[in-house]
C-alpha cells in the first residue's frame, strides 16, 4: 500500500461543492450574487491549505530531507500541503484576476504591488502549464 497521509485531510464526503454556477446562471440558491456564490465555492474549496505530518509519515513518502519543521504553538509536526490545492489556488487567483471590480476589495492579492500582483499570476500560469504538460507527455 502507498503511503498517502493527506487522505485524512481530504475525507471524501468532507464537503459538498457544486461549481458550475457562473454570472449567467440563472440559479442563486442563497440570493446571494453570483459572485458571492462563485467565491463561497472557492473558500470550500481552498480551505485545506497546509496540514501537519508526523515524522512517521514523513519518512514514509520519502520526504525527510526537505522537511519544514512547524513550530510547537503551529501544533508541531511538519508542513504538507498538496500540489492538486496548489494549482487550485492558481485557478482561483487566475478567476479573480479576471474580475477586478469584485476581487479588489476582497483579495489581499490586489493589496500588493502591480509588478507582485502580475509576478504571482505568471507564476500561476506556469505553474498550471506544467502541470498540463505533465499530464499530456507519455512516459
Amino acid at each position: 500500500m502507498v503511503a498517502a497521509p493527506a487522505l485524512e485531510a481530504t475525507k471524501p464526503g468532507s464537503r459538498l461543492t457544486t461549481l458550475n454556477h457562473t454570472a449567467w446562471s440563472p440559479f442563486d440558491p442563497n440570493n446571494k450574487s453570483p459572485m458571492e456564490y462563485v467565491e463561497g465555492n472557492w473558500a470550500q474549496i481552498l480551505r485545506i491549505g497546509t496540514f501537519s505530518l508526523s515524522e512517521e509519515d514523513l519518512r514514509r513518502v520519502g520526504l525527510c530531507d526537505e522537511a519544514v519543521r512547524l513550530p510547537p504553538e503551529s501544533g508541531g509536526g511538519f508542513m504538507a500541503y498538496l500540489a492538486s490545492h496548489h494549482h487550485l489556488h492558481c485557478l482561483c487567483m487566475l478567476y479573480r484576476s479576471l474580475q477586478p471590480d469584485y476581487s479588489e476589495t476582497r483579495s489581499v492579492v490586489w493589496q500588493v504591488s502591480a509588478k507582485l500582483r502580475l509576478s504571482h499570476w505568471d507564476h500561476c500560469i506556469e505553474a498550471l502549464r506544467f502541470v498540463r504538460t505533465s499530464l499530456l507527455s507519455s512516459d
